[in-house]
């Protein structure tokens, strides 16, 4: 499942100049738990997996797997949309929190967003001329 995620997590250590010590009493956890950790007897927790590819400045992926996740040219293209149309909200100061829930992205095509941009774009323009 995490082939290699001991050894980068020791290298990762060792490249900031860290030992087990300093990285358990940062977290405060024993410095044994780190070292089942480095050993591979031990597999953090998700939060600690967190604290630890930010202290190592490392993406989740990377940290569990020794790669960045991909994006698709679709996932990166549709991501964008969907940025664009929350800019557009907040430029226009519009609530926007419902468009946050995680799902909304993910059932919505490229072409769903780039309407719904459309659509908002036309009622401010509405807004704005009455």
């Amino acid at each position: 499942m995490m082939e290699g995620y001991p050894k980068r997590l020791e290298n990762l250590r060792e490249k900031k100049d860290l030992t087990m010590r300093e990285i358990s009493r940062k977290f405060g956890f024993s410095e044994d738990t780190y070292g089942k950790w480095e050993r591979g007897e031990r597999i953090p927790t998700f939060e600690t997996m967190m604290k630890l590819a930010e202290l190592h400045h490392v993406s989740l992926d990377y940290l569990a797997y020794g790669k960045e996740f991909q994006q698709s040219k679709e996932e990166q293209e549709k991501q964008k949309a969907f940025n664009n149309w929350i800019n557009a909200f907040n430029i226009h100061k519009i609530d926007a929190s419902i468009l946050m829930k995680k799902e909304i992205p993910l059932i919505l095509t490229k072409e769903d967003l780039m309407n719904l941009l459309k659509n908002l774009e036309w009622t401010v323009e509405q807004r704005v001329r009455e």
